[in-house]
């Protein structure tokens, strides 16, 4: 069973308004623990989810969202 924090990249990417190979290619930079597959389909974990999106809001020099609204966010899709 899928753990309700976990999200695949392409719905983090929709969450980020962003392309899934953006996402992906932050995935490629986690250690393997941050990342469970499941039936072939990789879900990213929830501390995996803020360190994409902290990575992304560094290279474009904006804050997505404050650190209390990204864990709301995450927790509550």
């Amino acid at each position: 069973m899928i753990e309700g924090d976990l999200k695949t990249i392409k719905e983090l990417a929709d969450t980020l308004n962003t392309t899934k190979n953006r996402v992906a290619y932050q995935v490629r930079k986690l250690p393997d623990d941050g990342v469970k597959i499941v039936d072939g389909v990789k879900y990213l974990t929830q501390q995996s989810q803020i360190t994409i999106i902290k990575a992304i809001e560094k290279l474009d020099g904006v804050e997505l969202n404050s650190d209390k609204e990204t864990e709301t966010t995450i927790k509550s899709d």
